[in-house]
């Protein structure tokens, strides 16, 4: 199945102004080839250099709105939790928490974590409407996503949990815009804790 760079763009624009639904989540989505599978993978990813995973981290059956504790989400400053199932990779509805900043509050935004069983990390490399860049969270190797040419509308961290299994975070600007790498700290800072509380589960 081949999904159009455009419908991306709308869907993920859609999640920033409104919100994700349990099937029209906002997702940054690569583009298949028309057998179904992704098209060839570019440098861009995890790789050869990328860290060696430092152990499998189990989550199936694992309640996103459990992976940030009450401590953590101090921090973050979130305190509207929704468990709300989404379609963040195309074709498979995994299991999605949404944490919000209280209403009135300014900067307003939320944390989005889901847990996807069926496609590792690597399906962020296929070619597609996105900027894809390797990163490392907590020693696990992690891929950095972000809608090409729409600097400020969201960062995502898709963490290699497992073989075909990611932990993936998404930071969501609500009221207003903030840095791309305001944008990317907070979302790798969501990932961090996430993957800490998850590991601690499990």
């Amino acid at each position: 199945m081949r999904v159009a760079k455009a419908s991306s763009a709308v869907c993920i624009m859609a999640v920033v102004l409104m919100g994700c639904s349990s099937q029209e989540s906002g997702r940054p989505t690569p583009e298949r080839s028309a057998s179904g599978s992704q098209s060839d993978v570019p440098t861009t990813g995890v790789g050869s250099d990328a860290p060696v995973r430092p152990g499998d981290v189990e989550i199936d059956d694992v309640d996103p709105c459990a992976l940030l504790t009450a401590e953590q989400q101090a921090e973050l400053k979130t305190v509207k939790v929704q468990n709300n199932p989404s379609e963040v990779v195309k074709g498979i509805t995994s299991p999605s928490c949404s944490y919000r900043t209280a209403s009135g509050v300014e900067p307003s935004y939320s944390y989005r974590v889901t847990l996807i069983s069926g496609e590792g990390v690597d399906y962020w490399k296929a070619p597609g409407n996105l900027d894809v860049s390797p990163k490392e969270v907590s020693g696990f190797p992690a891929l950095e996503v972000r809608l090409a040419g729409v600097s400020t509308a969201e960062c995502s961290m898709a963490v290699d949990v497992a073989d075909s299994r990611q932990l993936f975070v998404q930071f969501l600007p609500i009221s207003r815009n903030f840095t791309r790498g305001q944008l990317c700290r907070n979302a790798a800072r969501g990932a961090e804790l996430s993957l800490a509380t998850l590991r601690a589960l499990k």
